[in-house]
């Protein structure tokens, strides 16, 4: 199915401005009938939130951040735009995209471009390209045979990385020499040993919205001679050929991840699918460098688990005291000044706009105003939910985007 063909998510043509009535109160005159009743909006945000055109919601809900905290309302000659945060997103893409390339031609032993060129070339033929919506359980499997293909085609595909991949992969593969005059890569060097056996995170390797991109830093790539072999002290005449990392495939696949990433995002109606929380926190680093402001983004609730960074750690074994805690915690970060709040809720990312809570005969309700799909300000979530969604994963969080005082 082409591009034009699919649904995307969107925010509709209709204008932006709100009825702040009708939203905070649902239609109805302001409630007098209630025992307690606290309602706070964020008149920045509601001014300053901007139209989703494309399943781009990082980028669309970042810019709507940027615009309340710098009291700028959309439309206005400073204020960003979708597109704005697209350009952004795709320079941060490049360079882990560049980082990835880095780390497959030390674990390979040689560039991985051509591969990814005639990867690319293959899957037309088959009328797919890596950035399409892929079947469920399908797309490893697809393009690990299309690699395989490639290695075991010995004459039409005679480049440094498909020589490499034959001594691992597809079959013309071969046990692992043993022999201690091998040539290859020095591991006993603790330098090139760490860079070699260095794990993936998950979040590099797993499609959708991840939590953390580990990233290497340049200067573990600066040194080209770790990238050599080393040759042994007995004469060798052998060509030397560098050992493949046990890595390269989870390697090589982060590499394949963030080049359908890119493919996402340079189609006609971009996606920011690839990014996650992440990339939200490095948007903001880039926005702040860019336009000499400091914006800090901090996970503010989340789910409990080890090694979060999340302020608030939510359990389901949380007790009413906490749950309201909870609430009051929350309450209070939105209505920091200078401060947006925006929740990764499933598979979005969009503000949270408004938060009513009140007491009557039926118990307590508490509930915030964000969206579930676009931006625009609509979806009234009890805070019961919300608590659901962001126990569904560690992903699904809350985070505060601030300019400190």
């Amino acid at each position: 199915m082409s591009e034009t063909q699919e649904q995307y998510e969107r925010d509709s043509d209709g204008p932006e401005a709100v009825d702040l009535n009708a939203l905070l109160f649902q239609g109805q005159n302001f409630p007098t009938d209630k025992q307690h009743l606290c309602i706070a909006y964020n008149r920045y945000i509601l001014d300053g939130w901007v139209k989703q055109h494309s399943p781009a919601c990082a980028a669309a809900s970042l810019a709507g951040a940027f615009n309340a905290i710098t009291k700028r309302k959309r439309g206005d000659e400073k204020s960003l735009a979708q597109n704005d945060l697209l350009i952004i997103f795709k320079d941060i893409l490049d360079r882990i995209i560049e980082k990835h390339r880095k780390r497959c031609e030390f674990s390979i032993g040689a560039d991985p471009i051509v591969l990814v060129a005639k990867l690319k070339t293959k899957l037309i033929e088959q009328k797919q390209y890596l950035g399409m919506k892929w079947p469920k359980g399908t797309k490893k499997k697809i393009l690990w045979k299309h690699i395989q293909e490639l290695v075991d085609d010995m004459e039409n595909n005679p480049e440094p990385i498909f020589v490499q991949l034959r001594t691992v992969y597809g079959k013309y593969a071969s046990p692992c020499p043993a022999s201690d005059n091998d040539c290859s890569v020095n591991l006993s060097d603790p330098a090139v040993r760490k860079l070699a056996e260095q794990p993936l995170a998950n979040d590099d390797i797993e499609d959708g919205l991840d939590e953390d991109c580990e990233e290497i830093t340049s200067s573990e790539f600066n040194d080209r001679n770790m990238l050599q072999p080393t040759k042994p002290d007995s004469d060798c005449f052998e060509p030397i050929v560098p050992v493949v990392s046990p890595q390269w495939r989870k390697v090589l696949y982060a590499y394949l991840n963030a080049q359908e990433g890119l493919e996402k995002l340079n189609r006609s109606k971009p996606s920011t699918g690839y990014f996650g929380n992440w990339g939200i926190s490095s948007a903001c680093a880039a926005i702040a460098s860019q336009y000499d402001i400091p914006l800090t983004y901090t996970p503010f609730m989340g789910k409990s688990v080890k090694g979060t960074r999340v302020r608030y750690q939510l359990s389901a074994s949380d007790n009413k005291k906490t749950i309201e805690s909870q609430w009051r915690a929350l309450s209070t970060a939105f209505n920091e000044a200078d401060t947006v709040l925006i929740f990764h809720l499933t598979n979005h990312y969009a503000p949270i706009y408004a938060m009513r809570e009140w007491k009557d005969d039926e118990g307590t309700i508490r509930e915030i105003l964000t969206a579930r799909k676009g931006q625009r300000p609509k979806a009234w979530i009890s805070f019961t939910e919300t608590r659901k969604i962001l126990l569904g994963w560690s992903g699904y969080q809350i985070m505060t985007i601030s300019k400190p005082l």
